[in-house]
């Protein structure tokens, strides 16, 4: 294990000295922050994925598509808490209502309209 270095005396330390010490701690932190990342891009990269950190309040870089909520059209009518857009894969829900006998329009949402 690396010798932790002697401890520092801060409150005898100047101000100059701790805006030094302050910027050269958040140099570090950010440095191994990006190490990290990088590490997590080639994971998701190997994964078939790819990972985008931006700075929080900075725009979204240009050319990403960014992912719209879309309105329920449906819902279980057993837990209100579970609906679905009518897109991608059906959920377990209606799946096991279809299979029970259910028809699809029974679960519509009134005012979601018609697909």
């Amino acid at each position: 294990m690396p010798k932790s270095p002697p401890p520092i005396d801060l409150d005898n330390t100047s101000d100059a000295q701790l805006l030094e010490l302050l910027q050269q701690a958040r140099r570090l932190l950010a440095d191994r922050f990006l190490g990290r990342v990088e590490e997590w891009r080639a994971h998701a990269r190997d994964a078939g994925y790819e990972l985008i950190v931006t700075k929080l309040g900075a725009p979204i870089p240009a050319g990403r598509p960014i992912a719209r909520a879309i309105a329920a059209k449906y819902r279980n009518p057993d837990n209100e808490l579970e609906t679905w857009a009518g897109r991608g894969r059906m959920p377990n829900w209606i799946d096991r209502k279809l299979k029970a006998g259910w028809k699809l329009e029974e679960f519509r949402i009134p005012s979601a309209g018609s697909c």
